[in-house]
């Protein structure tokens, strides 16, 4: 904006907020939202939950972090750039044991599109025989949004 300005460009200011906070939350702090999730889902007995009131008990203090008034409700709210946003918990884990299927990586493994053969170079490098756990959709989720 202030090339625009510099430029003698007119144009109308753009007002960016800052979701540093919200990301921190999310995924990068310590016992970050991903984490926890991906923490639960490695437990056996782990369940929505556990999952939801352990969440509670981290992040209920995180202005960015909304924490329903009532304890029967299985959702928690988070508060970034496209304003609050609440997100149910039911088969949370479930869905992020959801592993991607072997069948999946050999279609990208033989694909001709070179970006998704890039994207999913380090799952096709494994090799099914020498993966000992499948990762979970969170940790693939943080895997590729961190490149």
């Amino acid at each position: 904006q202030e090339e625009y300005n510099h430029e003698a460009i007119n144009w109308q200011h753009i007002e960016f907020v800052d979701n540093q906070e919200a990301l921190d939350l999310i995924a990068v702090r310590p016992l970050n939202i991903m984490a926890l999730v991906d923490e639960e889902s490695k437990f056996p007995k782990g369940s929505d939950q556990t999952m939801l009131n352990k969440l509670h008990q981290r992040h209920g203090n995180n202005r960015n972090y909304l924490k329903p008034k009532s304890d029967i409700n299985t959702s928690f709210g988070l508060n970034h750039f496209a304003g609050v946003v609440f997100y149910d918990t039911r088969a949370f884990l479930e869905k992020n044991r959801d592993t991607f299927s072997a069948d999946l990586l050999q279609l990208m493994h033989v694909s001709k599109n070179k970006f998704l053969q890039n994207l999913f170079s380090e799952d096709l490098n494994m090799g099914s025989e020498t993966r000992k756990r499948a990762p979970t959709l969170s940790s693939q989720f943080k895997n590729h949004s961190s490149h």
